[in-house]
């Protein structure tokens, strides 16, 4: 008992664990809203209804990783009951917050799935199509607030979740507990596959749809956590909840962050090519400054940046020289130029400015008449 009472829940490997992983999906699952609403600043386009309902579901899936930490911390999830260091009042704190967590998921499963078919919405401008997406909004709505009450008045008096001394009684826990979770599958699977027959309607090459395609469908990888969530019903049933009950808590976490990461990935595209831009121009400059310097001087950033005008002796055949005496009133236009010259680029950068070797005028002029 005296080992027992000095042991913390770090020493307990099932408790760390789950506290880990969703701390992990926590920060990418803001990373990814983030960037979510980066793409739109990019784009300047205005946040949307799917981005609300995903800022909505990222909210209380934190709220799920809070739960999390506090029945880890507070009430020893992850730990044997025999292995708790004051069970009394551990086990009263771990049946209040589990109490918690399912209304929290349901609005953050919720939320994760409202904001893909809002999204849908926004894409696919089809009246049938949109019907439908409506149609498994209000049925998402309605599953939802199933889960809320289901969670708070499966028990009467509401004490008796905690208080196993109180007067009343429970309704079926596995009964409420696998009609919620395999209507919730179902809706997975048909969020998944709702947009693909419309998007091989499309005009778009083979390559694209199935790409396409793919990606609307990784959310049905979601369903695999929810399969295997039906299958641990057993968890629920045993006496030794603070032990049995962690893998169940820790999918519910990962369904929910996993599911708001997958749900931006269709909006990331412009923060990608973004920071792809980025990446190339720093390794280009990277490589620039590390480049060979044969046939020009050895040490640039003792020189001056050169530059030549018109009268440069290049050849190029994709411009015309034009006539010295062109129209005064002819349009001036300043193109610069950049090239390479074996290894030694024809840019460099001093600090943080960039500076180009070469420069031409060309003057842009109708082409003379002939006679």
């Amino acid at each position: 008992m005296a080992a027992a009472t000095s042991s913390s829940w770090t020493d307990f490997p099932r408790a760390v664990a789950p506290v880990v992983v969703s701390l992990v999906l926590e920060v990418l699952a803001i990373l990814a809203v983030g960037l979510r609403f980066y793409s739109h600043r990019l784009k300047r386009v205005s946040t949307a209804a799917h981005d609300i309902a995903i800022l909505v579901a990222l909210i209380f899936s934190t709220g799920l990783v809070i739960c999390l930490i506090l029945a880890t911390v507070l009430g020893g999830l992850g730990q044997h009951i025999t292995e708790l260091s004051n069970p009394t009042v551990q086990l009263v704190r771990f049946a209040k917050i589990y109490l918690a967590i399912s209304p929290i998921w349901g609005v953050a499963i919720s939320g994760v799935k409202i904001s893909i078919l809002l999204l849908y919405i926004s894409i696919f401008r089809r009246k049938t199509f949109i019907r439908c997406c409506y149609a498994m909004i209000a049925l998402q709505v309605i599953w939802c607030i199933g889960v809320i009450l289901a969670s708070l008045l499966l028990c009467h008096p509401i004490q008796l979740n905690w208080d196993v001394t109180a007067k009343g009684h429970c309704g079926s826990k596995e009964g409420a507990y696998l009609s919620l979770h395999i209507t919730n599958l179902i809706f997975d699977v048909m969020v998944g596959l709702l947009p693909i027959p419309v998007l091989w309607t499309l005009q778009l090459k083979l390559r694209r749809k199935i790409s396409l395609s793919c990606m609307f469908a990784l959310g049905i990888a979601i369903c695999i956590i929810t399969i295997c969530r039906i299958t641990l019903i057993n968890d629920l049933m045993g006496t030794d909840l603070t032990y049995s009950t962690t893998t169940l808590c820790t999918f519910m976490i990962l369904e929910t962050l996993l599911g708001a990461i997958l749900a931006c990935l269709p909006t990331l595209r412009p923060a990608m090519e973004k920071f792809s831009t980025l990446a190339t121009s720093s390794s280009s400059v990277r490589r620039l400054r590390g480049g060979s310097t044969t046939g020009k001087s050895a040490d640039h950033s003792s020189i001056d940046p050169i530059t030549t005008t018109a009268s440069s002796t290049r050849n190029y055949k994709d411009f015309q020289r034009l006539n010295a005496s062109m129209d005064s009133t002819s349009k001036l236009h300043r193109t610069t130029v950049t090239s390479e010259h074996g290894d030694l680029a024809a840019t460099r950068t001093d600090e943080e400015n960039i500076y180009v070797v070469d420069t031409w005028n060309i003057e842009m002029g109708r082409k003379p008449s002939r006679n």
